[in-house]
């Protein structure tokens, strides 16, 4: 059974009911799985809250996970 990624639901024609978006072959796993993640850095609090401009200083681990999160 072809699920999604994100959500492990059962998906149709590449597209999740669930998460109302159609996917891309790498988000489409099987029977349930779902895409791993892992964080090697823990941001400071203070650090959550910044804009782009400001979290240019910050390790390329943060920004990515700032940025996989945000769709």
């Amino acid at each position: 059974m072809k699920t999604c990624a994100f959500c492990a639901t059962e998906i149709h024609k590449n597209y999740c009911a669930f998460c109302e978006m159609d996917l891309k072959d790498r988000y489409i796993l099987n029977n349930g799985e779902r895409i791993k993640n892992t964080i090697d850095y823990i941001p400071d609090q203070s650090e959550m809250f910044k804009n782009t401009k400001e979290l240019k200083g910050v390790p390329p681990t943060f920004r990515k996970f700032c940025t996989l999160s945000t769709f």
